[in-house]
């Protein structure tokens, strides 16, 4: 299953949670005839505060809610919206389809408890890219091995669509600029020459428009994701940004000076932060710190989490987390 926590589940979901991206990405890489009975312009992102705790934990997903196209008015009426599941795959995963399969029966499952009928749609949609070819069988049924004919009715049928932007996939990088930048990337991140990859990031960020404000902010994530999966000191990324933006130079420099700072800072609590869950997981066993508490300790500061680790070497157990927690907030007022 996906890991959220995975730095390539974090930035592709940040690429696609944008409409206008996602849009864009979807006019541009699903078939023609699945795409003429999309209404794009009404693509938002649908209410998912439904879906399973311990589901959600484990998928990378966005549900996104849009209406039909090419349907007459009255037909409309009879058929509920559209939902687009997108779930991103950085390794090939021979059950992705049930994984699928569990989130499409959660949505219906919602739709039948508010007593509606007919069920919407569910557009099952794999992002992949990663180091090897994506051989797994689209097909659901696939998982059920070889049937007989006759047991063939028996069991599930639906297909997800693939979108495979893997090191050596033939799929043509298109899209407006935002899109291109970010497929290029996640192709180039698994190539095993770092030569190659430092060789090629100037070309691949100059094609984000300078002049917008968005590119910035854009180029933030990109800093941090690269920083993160490959060993690529950040002065060679700096010195990338510069050189695809030269018109630019001491305002990218200024910026990018900066940025390094502030990447260091949030390594080092991330890697803080991480030494006190392993801590905290070792004396009172695998998965005591769950979700809840990681997301405290995520607001600690970096002194903060230099103490909890200490700390932890007191507990009693892990209910004393909470209460350290609550002191740390006492005394920070």
């Amino acid at each position: 299953m996906s890991d959220v926590n995975n730095p390539h589940d974090r930035f592709v979901k940040e690429l696609i949670s944008r409409p206008e991206t996602a849009r864009s990405l979807l006019e541009t890489y699903l078939p023609e005839e699945i795409r003429v009975w999309l209404n794009l312009s009404t693509l938002k992102l649908a209410e998912q505060s439904w879906v399973d705790p311990q589901l959600r934990e484990h998928f990378a997903d966005l549900l996104y809610r849009l209406d039909w196209a090419g349907l007459e008015k009255s037909e409309k009426l009879r058929q509920p919206y559209l939902l687009l599941l997108v779930e991103h795959k950085s390794q090939p995963e021979r059950e992705v389809a049930h994984q699928i399969l569990q989130y499409m029966v959660q949505c219906w499952d919602n739709h039948l408890k508010k007593g509606k009928l007919p069920l919407p749609v569910v557009i099952p949609l794999v992002f992949y890219h990663g180091a090897s070819e994506w051989k797994v069988s689209l097909q659901f049924a696939a998982l059920f091995g070889e049937l007989p004919d006759e047991m063939r009715p028996l069991v599930p049928h639906f297909e997800y669509q693939l979108l495979d932007f893997s090191a050596n996939s033939k799929t043509l990088i298109q899209g407006e600029p935002f899109v291109r930048v970010a497929l290029s990337l996640l192709r180039l991140v698994f190539h095993p020459d770092l030569a190659v990859v430092k060789a090629q990031l100037p070309e691949i960020f100059s094609q984000l428009p300078p002049s917008e404000r968005r590119t910035i902010k854009y180029l933030e994530t990109i800093f941090r994701y690269l920083s993160t999966v490959l060993p690529l000191a950040q002065v060679d990324m700096a010195v990338a940004i510069k050189d695809a933006f030269p018109q630019h130079g001491e305002i990218m420099k200024n910026w990018v000076d900066t940025l390094i700072d502030e990447t260091a800072e949030k390594t080092e609590l991330r890697i803080r932060m991480e030494t006190a869950v392993e801590l905290l997981n070792h004396r009172f066993g695998n998965g005591s710190v769950d979700l809840e508490m990681r997301g405290q300790l995520e607001k600690l500061s970096l002194e903060s989490l230099r103490e909890l680790c200490m700390a932890v070497l007191d507990f009693k157990s892990i209910e004393d987390l909470p209460h350290w927690l609550e002191s740390a907030d006492r005394e920070s007022l």
